[in-house]
């Protein structure tokens, strides 16, 4: 099960990756646009993001620091009917973190139970 959850969860990874590509290919297009966490909000519920991941997880964005227009977090965790317990996490710069739960994903931490995927 472990190595199951584990291949979801890059899953995730990648689809919170297009994501992110596609924030970066609007805000480029068209730079007023998605500066505000209501915007963004917005922008996800209309991306086609995978069923297979939009089965086992909720995908979500914030942007952490009210005072920027520019920076925000992507979070993919598990729904609980899918019986995961790991979570992933990513900055808009694409630095990305495995997590080994839910609270520290939420948390966006970068240590901890958080480890940067990639290094």
């Amino acid at each position: 099960m472990d190595y199951i959850e584990r291949g979801r969860l890059m899953n995730a990874h990648a689809e919170l990756v297009d994501i992110n590509n596609a924030i970066k290919v609007k805000r480029i297009k068209e730079p007023s646009k998605l500066r505000n966490e209501t915007e963004l909000k917005g922008f996800l519920t209309a991306f086609s993001v995978d069923q297979d991941v939009l089965s086992k997880y909720d995908v979500s964005i914030a942007m952490p620091d009210a005072k920027s227009s520019i920076g925000y977090n992507l979070v993919a965790v598990p729904k609980s009917s899918s019986g995961y317990t790991m979570a992933v996490w990513m900055e808009s710069t694409g630095d990305a973190y495995k997590c080994e739960d839910v609270a520290s994903a939420k948390r966006f931490s970068i240590n901890g139970k958080c480890k940067k995927i990639g290094t």
